[in-house]
């Protein structure tokens, strides 16, 4: 599509930028932001008003070929009160429309989120994904003392091949550095022809 016939819409931004994937020379894989604007404000959930539930179908219903996920991030002044709510929202989207749902934790700007990530990690499902696990802002899947939280933990012991996808799709090496995970038990085997 030439630049001429790009109309913005400041209410749809990011599903409407899908349009440059065809034209790529390498394949394109992407989560599509729950939030209508995607990182173009940030944070891009300032209310539920910014989640256009229909307008995520119908982007992914479009574009199935390149969409593997819905992406939701867990920051910004409206997660310490509706972050469950929200998460919640993303996962009855996702299941509807079959995906997984990825979601970034670690929000510099809230001293408490960690609260929020114990809260939502029960609420992960088999084959979602949890990015920045290990990152140094709050809301990690690290206590203050460093240390793996319980909730993260319980995974290993309940459903270790599946639910640690989610560490493995995130810190590959470092999973299987530390005994978590493996490359032959991961359905993305392509994340570890060279975890070193």
């Amino acid at each position: 599509m030439p630049a001429s016939e790009v109309k913005p819409d400041f209410g749809r931004t990011v599903y409407d930028l899908l349009y440059a994937i065809p034209s790529s020379r390498t394949t394109v894989y992407c989560f599509l932001n729950l939030g209508s604007l995607g990182l173009a404000t940030s944070p891009e959930l300032r209310s539920r008003d910014d989640i256009d539930v229909d307008a995520i179908v119908c982007t992914v219903e479009a574009n199935r070929d390149s969409i593997k996920g819905i992406k939701v991030r867990m920051v910004g002044k409206l997660m310490p009160t509706s972050g469950v709510e929200i998460l919640a929202t993303a996962n009855k989207i996702a299941k509807e429309l079959q995906l997984p749902i990825m979601v970034h934790i670690g929000d510099p700007d809230n001293p408490t989120a960690g609260v929020l990530t114990r809260q939502m990690l029960p609420l992960l499902e088999t084959g979602d994904i949890l990015t920045h696990v290990f990152t140094a802002k709050p809301g990690s899947a690290l206590d203050a003392n460093g240390k793996v939280l319980p909730e993260l933990k319980d995974w290993r012991v309940e459903d270790q091949q599946e639910r640690l996808e989610l560490t493995k799709m995130i810190a590959p090496a470092l999973a299987i550095r530390s005994g978590i995970a493996t490359p032959a038990r991961s359905p993305y085997p392509a994340l570890f022809a060279n975890p070193g």
